[in-house]
């Protein structure tokens, strides 16, 4: 099943219009149309929302074949060549090759906070990221539920 049809299932088996669930992830009604419709697709970070809102696995309800999202940066990679690595040199299958090498965290002694501010100007909205955040003030607040999520940080 393809991302499109994925939103439309969770949110009809929610019983929520698009209406609702554009207000509860802060956008409008024609953004959650248009990735009904297969039109455009939502930021990792509304996907990240929706499964959090919902109580779903991020990887298993949207982790589209070949794909899979980083616990520690939150960041969606494909799987090939961006999985970190284990002390025994094995793959990680949760981290990115930014967060894990060897099997110590690329920035050991980052917080949470530095996490949230380092990516946030790639979440604010923009004509590059229209279902950004509005402003930077709501964006860290809503990176921060979502990153308290994620295994590093949990």
């Amino acid at each position: 099943m393809d991302l499109a049809n994925k939103i439309s299932e969770i949110r009809k088996a929610n019983n929520i219009t698009q209406e609702e669930l554009a207000r509860k992830l802060f956008v409008t009604r024609q953004a959650v149309s248009r990735w009904e419709n297969g039109e455009t697709a939502p930021s990792v970070e509304i996907l990240q929302k929706i499964t959090g809102l919902f109580k779903l696995d991020t990887n298993t309800s949207f982790g589209v074949s070949g794909t899979f999202f980083c616990q520690s940066c939150g960041s969606h990679y494909p799987t090939e060549g961006f999985h970190g690595s284990n002390k025994d040199g094995s793959s990680s299958e949760d981290y990115c090759k930014y967060c894990l090498v060897s099997g110590s965290y690329g920035k050991p002694d980052e917080t949470i906070e530095e996490m949230v501010e380092q990516g946030l100007p790639w979440r604010l909205k923009s004509d590059q990221n229209p279902d950004g955040y509005p402003d930077a003030e709501t964006a860290r607040e809503e990176m921060m539920k979502f990153y308290k999520t994620l295994k590093r940080w949990n």
